[in-house]
């Protein structure tokens, strides 16, 4: 056998083996846990609720491969209705062709989003857990350890309304000294923690409740979310136009970590 048929036997041995081990090898890019809070109590405006179920079903167009949606619905009481107010979806690492599977993900969501959006505006509940709703979401959270990134969305007018507190009135939420402190009391109160590093989008929803508070208490209020999410492990931004800067801030969050193709 010549010194070219042994070398050319040689290079086919060596991809045949390097095919065989390849798969061993490969350690696909771990995805990303989006937990969506959204607010259908009875405070915020309908036009708003309607623009906010609109941001998050488009969502399903902008996931990447290996990633997971749990969507929270706050209620009044999140504990006792959790079981049936968490809607879950995971994106596939294998392709179908033409990505018929994440065609149907987003037909399966859309769905699902228009019958919560339909029973939400007929039946809106009167008051509002989204404290509840955010130690759910960090439950969710810490129950997935193999996520690369948690991205926790919440959409709100972040009134606090249940039988403990109306963050309407209470008075730790008059001036912002006062409020990060309550931000302290209650975060060392919980046991749930997100996962550190979570980012986390504060997306105000229109409201007749918030629009009546006066401008030291929407302050107040912020700065509250702010400290206590940033005191149970995330990294939260504020928007005022909470579902118009829903994608492009979905969209920075995925920016830093590599799509699956």
């Amino acid at each position: 056998m010549t010194l070219g048929k042994i070398s050319k036997w040689g290079l086919t041995l060596v991809f045949l083996i390097s095919l065989f081990f390849l798969p061993a090898c490969f350690d696909p890019a771990p995805g990303v846990m989006y937990i969506p809070v959204l607010d259908i109590t009875a405070s915020i405006d309908p036009v708003a609720e309607a623009g906010m179920f609109a941001s998050v079903d488009s969502l399903a167009r902008h996931l990447h491969r290996g990633d997971s949606l749990a969507i929270i619905l706050v209620t009044e009481d999140v504990q006792a209705n959790a079981p049936g107010q968490v809607l879950h979806y995971e994106v596939s690492r294998t392709r179908e062709p033409y990505d018929a599977d994440l065609n149907k993900l987003a037909a399966t969501m859309h769905v699902d989003l228009e019958a919560e959006k339909r029973a939400a505006l007929a039946h809106p509940a009167n008051q509002t857990d989204l404290l509840g709703a955010v130690s759910l979401a960090a439950e969710q959270a810490t129950a997935r350890p193999g996520a690369g990134r948690y991205v926790l969305l919440i959409l709100s007018d972040f009134l606090q309304d249940d039988r403990e507190f109306d963050f309407s009135r209470v008075a730790q939420l008059t001036d912002a000294q006062r409020a990060a402190k309550f931000a302290e009391e209650m975060a060392h109160s919980r046991e749930q923690r997100l996962p550190a590093g979570t980012l986390a989008y504060m997306g105000l929803l229109r409201s007749h409740d918030y629009a009546s508070l006066s401008k030291g208490r929407r302050q107040a209020l912020e700065t509250f979310w702010m400290r206590y999410l940033t005191l149970l492990g995330a990294q939260p931004a504020f928007a005022t136009d909470g579902p118009g800067l829903l994608i492009p801030f979905f969209d920075r969050a995925q920016s830093s970590v590599p799509a699956l193709k």
